[in-house]
């Protein structure tokens, strides 16, 4: 696992330690206690969830910020108490995505057209590197019209120019935000590109 983003459902597996005695088995598990630490914090064991036995072996993080590096670690509840918890081998370190561009808008005026559109909301992630516009239609797969590099202050840094785009057959635009921990989902598509003699063969 190279990364762990911010709202991850994250997965875990426990299994009883192989015993010889079958007694052993006779006290029924009632719960899970999971138990992070985050690095930042000088190591102390934080309590972030409690799940049945019957649930399913996930649960949901908030709160994490960009860069934590935390451990995970979990225990086995019976009418007796808790059991001796699981720790992980290693820290993971918490990836944050940006969240998605605004809704492109676009201008055509003649052979060209700009597009256009407003930053990711503000969140807990890293700066922004760029900007990735892709195009399409409806039905089909999306493919790059080009990148742009990101400036939060500059609303040029926000804007692409495609010359003669006619030839690029695409009647929908979308955006996707890129940071160093990766790619935010895509923005909405565009309200479609009204067919115009520009866009003739």
């Amino acid at each position: 696992m190279s990364g762990l983003e911010n709202n991850d459902e994250v997965m875990f597996r426990v299994s009883p330690k192989n015993r010889e005695d079958p007694e052993d088995y006779r006290v029924t598990i009632t719960s899970y206690q999971i138990e992070y630490r985050r690095q930042c914090r000088n190591g102390g064991w934080e309590e972030v969830g409690t799940i049945d036995c019957q649930q399913a072996s996930k649960f949901k993080i908030f709160g994490l910020e960009n860069n934590d590096k935390v451990m995970f670690r979990v225990s086995a509840r019976n009418e007796y108490g808790l059991s001796a918890p699981v720790e992980e081998p290693g820290l993971h370190t918490v990836l944050v995505l940006p969240s998605p561009p605004g809704q492109p808008e676009h201008e055509v005026i003649g052979e060209d057209i700009t597009i256009t559109w407003a930053p990711p909301a503000e969140g807990g992630y890293r700066a922004l590197t760029k900007y990735r516009v892709e195009g399409g239609n409806k039905g089909q797969d999306w493919r790059i019209l080009g990148t742009i590099s990101s400036g939060r202050e500059k609303q040029w840094m926000r804007k692409m120019e495609i010359f003669d785009f006619k030839q690029l057959n695409f009647n929908l635009v979308r955006v996707i935000a890129v940071n160093g921990d990766g790619e935010s989902e895509p923005s909405d598509p565009s309200v479609e590109i009204e067919p115009s003699p520009y866009l003739l063969s």
